[in-house]
């Protein structure tokens, strides 16, 4: 079952990198980090907790695409390390998606969850601040 801790990330301004795009899209990133976890804490079919993981994982292609131009446009010296890290987080999620098929118990899609929220939030969370403080120190 999952903790209420890990339904409790929600924006905030510390999230901000003070780019409007890249900030709009890790909004709509929390909303379906926390659309997945509602999915599992209500006990959803595990064709829903599919759908909603490849949904995440969609978004997640798209915004990385988006963010590595942002970071390539505003000259971000460790660009190349950052987009590493989105193409080591795509690789973790492909991985545990891989390993959920259509005949996974609900437990199991449970901790796929668990384990792709625990990925996206420690991105969100430490990598992406990177460039955020960066950004930040940059600007002022």
């Amino acid at each position: 079952m999952m903790d209420s801790q890990n339904l409790q990330l929600e924006w905030n301004e510390d999230l901000s990198c003070g780019i409007n795009e890249i900030d709009e899209q890790h909004r709509h990133f929390i909303f379906l980090i926390r659309h997945l976890i509602r999915s599992i804490v209500e006990r959803m079919e595990t064709d829903e907790v599919r759908c909603r993981m490849q949904m995440l994982l969609d978004n997640g292609m798209l915004h990385f695409a988006s963010e590595e131009k942002v970071l390539g446009e505003r000259n971000y010296p460790d660009a190349v390390h950052h987009v590493g890290e989105h193409q080591m987080v795509l690789r973790r999620i492909r991985k545990i998606m891989a390993d959920i098929g259509p005949h996974s118990t609900q437990q199991q899609c449970s901790e796929a969850a668990r384990n792709i929220n625990t990925i996206l939030i420690h991105h969100l969370l430490n990598q992406d601040r990177e460039y955020r403080d960066y950004f930040r120190s940059s600007s002022g």
